[in-house]
């Protein structure tokens, strides 16, 4: 959200017909995945409260969960306001912009109920800090001692990597796979146009 409200140019994003230079055309690719991650992480959190948090968590903690989560009801009920959150995160973020007919969401002008504006994502922010807060409250020691072990736990080794020069290469073989045959076709091509025209070259 700060990475958002702390830009300017990326806040008041936009590119269009109007708008149409390369730094607007970055500043609102930014905004967007920056709004997408702010709603695929919300979609996250959401899972784990209704599905895991105080569901099939420890039973020890199950009294203290409930409280929890009644306190921050108001704040997970507004997010829960915007009725096709996870249905955006699916078609419109995570999948191939298809809805469940497999119909394209953009050709059939299909419109979704989901925090649509900054100020909009702004209050479901807010929400999840809320939420955030509350368990924060109740769970402090917990979440001390998890973050303490993160920070001290050892990185998983690294995959093996692609070389720079190696990629390089790579990048020079599709070239040839697919510029070659493509300059073929085009010549092949521009022959044919000339022959059916009467312009034999």
């Amino acid at each position: 959200m700060e990475s958002i409200y702390g830009n300017e140019d990326i806040l008041d994003s936009e590119f269009d017909s109007i708008n149409n230079s390369f730094h607007n055309l970055v500043t609102d690719t930014i905004h967007e995945a920056l709004d997408y991650q702010i709603l695929l992480k919300t979609c996250a959190f959401l899972d784990e409260w209704n599905q895991i948090f105080g569901v099939i968590t420890e039973e020890k903690d199950h009294n203290k969960i409930i409280i929890a989560k009644r306190l921050a009801k108001p704040a997970i009920k507004e997010i829960s306001n915007w009725k096709q959150l996870r249905e955006f995160r699916n078609e419109a973020i995570a999948h191939n912009h298809r809805d469940k007919s497999g119909k394209n969401i953009y050709l059939n002008s299909k419109g979704y109920d989901f925090p649509d504006t900054s100020d909009e994502i702004y209050l479901m922010v807010y929400c999840l800090k809320k939420a955030m807060d509350v368990i924060s409250f109740f769970f402090k020691p917990e979440m001390t001692k998890v973050t303490r072990e993160l920070q001290l736990r050892k990185k998983t080794p690294k995959q093996k990597r692609i070389s720079s020069r190696a990629i390089k290469q790579k990048i020079k073989q599709i070239d040839n796979s697919i510029n070659d045959p493509m300059s073929d076709i085009i010549i092949r091509q521009n022959i044919m146009n000339a022959y059916s025209n009467g312009q034999p070259q």
